[in-house]
């Protein structure tokens, strides 16, 4: 039996993440799309990096807008 990947989509830009800080000096990647949680780092390089390569999936999608 085949399975069925669900659809990934594409929404990297540069003002599509929110970086949160945490009172342990370091900062959280949020998709501003899916409101995901991408990575978590002391530095904004390892935050752009992640956030690169970021793809909303259609259940973090369906997640959000069915909590509406």
């Amino acid at each position: 039996m085949a399975t069925q990947s669900l659809p990934a989509f594409r929404f990297t830009t540069r003002f599509s993440f929110q970086h949160v800080p945490n009172g342990d000096g370091t900062s959280d990647s949020i998709c501003l799309r899916c409101h995901s949680a991408i990575a978590s780092s002391y530095n904004e390089y390892s935050l752009e990096q992640a956030e690169s390569t970021h793809t909303c999936t259609q259940v973090d999608l369906l997640a959000r807008t069915s909590a509406k």
